[in-house]
């Protein structure tokens, strides 16, 4: 994943870190804001980080973003469109109706 879409290219990949219940990206932030129902899952530049920004962990290999805001506790995973393969949308849900185009996806979590 690079910017919030997918990519075969690993040289282009986003690296992920976890510290302290964040996530970031290239040093950038992931975060949301109230009332978003769903959004791009890329990291924002400083002076857009929303207040949602946490708890990101790993639980069985899987990364999860759980958070009171979110309808069930914790963001579902979507992409669209579910057949392309270089360039699809990663989407995190938050709450509300699911994107007709989309399907769900794992997000894999490991140690480097």
């Amino acid at each position: 994943m690079a910017n919030g879409y997918t990519t075969t290219d690993y040289s282009q990949a986003a690296i992920f870190q976890i510290s302290d219940g964040e996530l970031y990206a290239g040093g950038l932030l992931e975060s949301t804001w109230p009332n978003v129902p769903n959004e791009t899952f890329a990291a924002q530049p400083a002076d857009s980080i929303g207040p949602i920004m946490m708890t990101f962990y790993s639980q069985n290999g899987m990364l999860v973003w759980s958070n009171p805001n979110f309808q069930y506790g914790y963001a579902g995973w979507y992409v669209s469109p579910p057949s392309q393969v270089e360039g699809a949308t990663v989407i995190a849900w938050f709450f509300g109706p699911v994107g007709s185009d989309w399907a769900p996806i794992s997000m894999s979590a490991a140690r480097e």
